[in-house]
């Protein structure tokens, strides 16, 4: 399992809102077979800035979080 930290996983999640991860990296993380995930201090992270006004997500946090907490599996109900 790779743990992606809050900077990777919102570039990866959203390029359009920061400079996009390298494709070649946006491309390993795609076929990553052993699952990704990130920690619940990079949820944290992101939803006090999303409270200071710092980011701005396309989805509503509860709607990106809500499936499993933090859980950035492929396999998860939020990429379905």
């Amino acid at each position: 399992m790779i743990v992606l930290d809050t900077h990777a996983w919102v570039r990866w999640l959203h390029p359009e809102l920061a400079q996009p991860l390298p494709p070649n990296l946006r491309e390993w993380l795609e076929v990553e077979e052993d699952g990704l995930a990130v920690s619940a201090i990079s949820c944290l992270e992101v939803a006090q800035l999303v409270k200071k006004g710092v980011l701005t997500l396309p989805l509503p946090l509860p709607d990106r979080i809500g499936m499993q907490p933090c859980s950035m599996s492929r396999r998860s109900p939020a990429y379905r």
